[in-house]
This record gives structure tokens, sequence and C-alpha cells, in this order.
């Protein structure tokens, strides 16, 4: 068996080594991906940010400072990616460096110079690996998209009432707390981005992304499962930073990214299919807004298990 080192990943090797049977680089089970599949890449325009997201597949990475993008229309202007913090990973050719796996979110602000432009084409560069020793070249990117109209001012509809989060805005607005509209209240699934799903029969796991200059409170994240055949175990957080709030006291809190891992105990080893309530809370640094606590119902089909707890009586909350 020819042990595999560091090798970049080229269609050329592609073909290679999915012909050359009698030299077995790697097990079949572990066929190298091409890029698209092990980095899927999506973009799209929420508003003035470009919204950009890889679910990466497992057993591979992407290098957090790899990733670029850029523009080269007139009259558009990007700004500063938000990209959460990585895994530290020791790496033989460019040393500490930070990795994501799974699903990663880069919110990027578009300033738009000339009104009249309503689409413009973003580059996206970014370079990642697998697991088993082969890295991928930069990957290269182009997303037309389409921007949305220039807004003036948002009129409510006669009769409709304001969202929660407008209200927020309007508050902080009037009492001053605002900054010449730079600092925009986030709709609360943009400020934390959360993503729940099977990790394996009896694991869930909770993802969340969150904005730039916001932070999630540790202690407001719960879960709760009403099922007669399955219950939510202690969800394993990790440590948060220590903060002092002046409504809460000394918090621990997360910013730019959180995950956790939820232990389900069953009674039964057949499928099931769930539906978990995530609730959490957060706020924003900047305009000291609070959000009202977050609360997502989420179906989910957990697969058979070879595991069992005794019978379960009451669901519990956790």
């Amino acid at each position: 068996m020819i042990t595999i080192t560091r090798i970049l990943f080229t269609p050329v090797l592609a073909i290679a080594l999915a012909i050359t049977a009698a030299v077995p680089l790697v097990h079949a089970e572990e066929d190298l991906l091409m890029p698209d599949e092990a980095f899927p890449f999506k973009a799209e325009v929420k508003g003035d940010r470009l919204q950009a997201e890889w679910n990466i597949a497992d057993k591979y990475y992407l290098y957090r400072d790899k990733i670029r993008f850029s523009t080269d229309t007139p009259g558009i202007r990007l700004g500063e990616p938000g990209l959460p913090r990585g895994k530290v990973k020791h790496d033989e050719f460019f040393g500490e460096t930070e990795i994501y796996r799974h699903t990663i979110r880069a919110s990027v602000p578009v300033i738009r110079e000339d009104s009249s432009v309503n689409e413009f084409t973003v580059t996206a560069k970014y370079q990642g690996c697998a697991d088993l020793g082969v890295c991928y070249p930069p990957i290269t990117k182009k997303v037309t998209l389409t921007l949305p109209a220039a807004e003036t001012a948002a009129v409510a509809e006669p009769g409709k009432p304001a969202s929660a989060v407008s209200s927020l805005g309007d508050l902080s607005e009037s009492l001053g707390l605002a900054d010449s509209g730079e600092d925009e209240v986030l709709e609360p699934d943009v400020a934390f981005r959360l993503d729940l799903a099977v990790d394996d029969p009896d694991t869930l796991v909770a993802r969340w992304q969150i904005a730039p200059d916001h932070y999630m409170y540790r202690d407001k994240i719960k879960f709760k499962l009403d099922h007669p055949e399955v219950r939510v175990g202690t969800p394993a957080l990790p440590p948060g930073e220590k903060k002092h709030d002046e409504f809460f006291g000394d918090i621990e809190v997360y910013h730019n990214a959180v995950e956790a891992r939820i232990p389900l105990l069953r009674s039964s080893k057949e499928p099931l299919d769930i539906a978990i309530d995530a609730t959490y809370q957060g706020c924003a640094e900047k305009t000291g807004i609070c959000y009202p606590p977050i609360k997502k119902t989420i179906k989910l089909t957990l697969p058979a298990t070879t595991k069992t707890s005794a019978v379960l009586t009451t669901p519990e909350e956790a």
C-alpha cells in the first residue's frame, strides 16, 4: 500500500485514481470527492449583505484565512467579511491555522456606490483539504447576484403591526442608541443562524453562526422534546467568555459560533420522527439591544438505534 502524504488534487489525479486499480492509493470508501462535492458553495444577497455558505463534506475542511471575496462590478464595493472563529489546527505547510468543518457562513457588506446598479458579480476564492492528506488547489467561483431595489424609507402597511425587531430598532433610535443608521438591527435569524441536525441515532448537534458584534447567552440555550419514546439528555456546551451583564450579572456568552451536542435517551430502537424545540437568546453589542428569547421547532427523523434506555414516562427539558 502506498502511503499518501500531502498532495494536491487535480483533475488529472482524479482520472488517475479512477482508472489505476492496480495501484490502490486509497481505500474505495475514501475516494476523493470533486471540489464542488467536497465544498458545496452558494451565495445570495439579503438586504445590504452578501451571505455565503459552504456545506463541507465529512472528513474535509476549509482554511479560514484562504477565504476571499471580490467584485469588479463598477459602482459596487465589498466590505470586510464577517467570519466565525475556526478550530485551530497545526498544518505542516501553514503552521498554526484555523479551519472549518461542516457548515460555515460568511456575511459580507455590499456597498452600493451607484444606486442604478441592480446586479453584480462576486468572485469567491477558498481552499481546503481532505483528512486523508490530500489538499485541493485554491478554488475560484464567480456568481452573478441581483441586488434589491435601492431603499429609501420603509413604510408600514396601515393596520399592520411592526415586527419585534423593527420596534427594537425604532426604540433604539428614539433613545439615541443608534449611530447614523450604521448599526442596523438584524433580524433574529440573521443575527443568530441555527442549524440543528442528526449527528448519529442517539445524538443531535446544534450549530449557531453569530453575526459580528452580537453574542448569545450560554445559560439561555435550552432544548425540549415532547415524545413518549425519546427525551433530551444534558447538552454538551463549550465554556463561554466571561461577561458582566447589567441585568444577569456575571455570565458566559458566545461570539462568532457555538456548537452544542445533544444526547438522546431512547426507549425504542425503531426510526422515529421527532420535533425538538430550541430556545436561545442574545444581544447586539453596539446598540445595546437584547433580543427576546428565540424559539425554533425543528422536525427531524432519527435513524434506528442499537441502544435503548429505561422506559420513559415523562419528557424532560434540558
